[in-house]
């Protein structure tokens, strides 16, 4: 009989059709002993074991596909104690390692994040219907909108040459107003840039830290790209933060400033691969910020060296100051003096 361990998750009724989820991995190497992994680097985050050496754990994944009763799957299995089984896939189900088949249509973003219950809260039904606002190149641009379109984010609006992707039978939206305006009402910004040439990505960091709009950059340069930083206005460092130390650490600032302020050449722009991985990470840092508040990129940045086959991530830290979003108003004392603030007793 499949023993589980009591369920740490709430107590719902066994699913219907039930699914493994798609984040899990089975592992079972003996047919008494079935590990679930989600992560190889953290090891099993659940195990069922077979007390009665029936063997019928090994068969167990393949038969949870969504479209099976648990009474069929019972007789799949030649297994006669539908109870125990019906009572094993409750834990699982309880711990979100197995899914309602009968109410997922197809892979979607509340599936991706079901092993976390954190993920699947009233926070992450909004967040999927938040309005995504995409703003950058045509392509990386168009790689970002399908992403967001298929993992069921339900608005998503381009501006820029991103919009030229759209597919108007999609449901997906073009942004008419004006950039200030378009940014003002989104729920989140990703905003893309082949490099050289950051003006835009100034642009909209100023609307984004001025309307309180959190947004994620991403830029790719031939053989170089990066996912991030994460911009949660008035709380992380905004992208002039970010650029100012970047400059600071510039061999030559001076070149470093004619290098942004240039613009991307066509002919020896990034690969198209390249662009899919800067897209492809891009899309999973906005769905991990809409479902969870937070994300790898949330204060730091992913690099990429397409050419080393490397990846890094390094923290970005506000810049005291900024310009852009730690404005300081005219008239402000910076300099507080301790009699300004108590007066010793008499």
């Amino acid at each position: 009989m499949p023993e589980a361990p009591d369920s740490e998750g709430p107590d719902r009724d066994c699913p219907e059709r039930p699914l493994l989820n798609p984040t899990v991995t089975p592992l079972c190497r003996d047919g008494r002993t079935l590990h679930l992994v989600a992560n190889p680097m953290n090891g099993p985050s659940y195990t069922l074991r077979d007390e009665d050496d029936e063997r019928v754990l090994a068969k167990l994944p393949v038969l949870l596909d969504g479209t099976r009763r648990v009474e069929n799957i019972a007789r799949e299995l030649e297994y006669d104690d539908v109870d125990a089984l019906r009572s094993a896939i409750e834990a699982l189900y309880d711990r979100n390692l197995v899914l309602d088949g009968a109410s997922v249509e197809r892979p979607s973003v509340v599936g991706y994040a079901a092993l976390k219950p954190t993920m699947l809260e009233e926070r992450a039904r909004d967040g999927i219907e938040a309005t995504v606002l995409v703003i950058g190149p045509e392509r990386p641009g168009a790689y970002v909108l399908n992403d967001l379109r298929d993992y069921g984010v339900s608005n998503v609006r381009a501006s820029g040459a991103a919009a030229n992707a759209l597919d108007r039978d999609d449901g997906l939206a073009p942004a008419t107003d004006p950039l200030a305006d378009e940014v003002e009402r989104a729920g989140f910004v990703v905003a893309l840039e082949r490099l050289p040439g950051d003006a835009r990505l100034r642009e909209v960091n100023e609307f984004a830290v001025e309307a309180e709009t959190p947004l994620l950059v991403a830029t790719i340069d031939r053989t170089a790209g990066t996912v991030g930083p994460t911009i949660v206005p008035n709380q992380t460092a905004c992208y002039d933060c970010y650029r100012t130390r970047l400059r600071a650490n510039a061999s030559d600032p001076d070149r470093f400033d004619a290098y942004l302020s240039g613009g991307a050449d066509p002919e020896t722009g990034p690969l198209e691969a390249f662009e899919r991985i800067i897209a492809s990470y891009a899309t999973l840092a906005c769905l991990n910020y809409l479902l969870s508040g937070a994300g790898l990129t949330v204060g730091s940045q992913l690099t990429f060296d397409f050419f080393e086959w490397s990846i890094e991530s390094n923290d970005v830290l506000k810049l005291p100051r900024c310009p852009c979003c730690s404005r300081v108003e005219l008239g402000h004392q910076r300099f507080v003096e301790l009699e300004d603030v108590w007066e010793p007793e008499q």
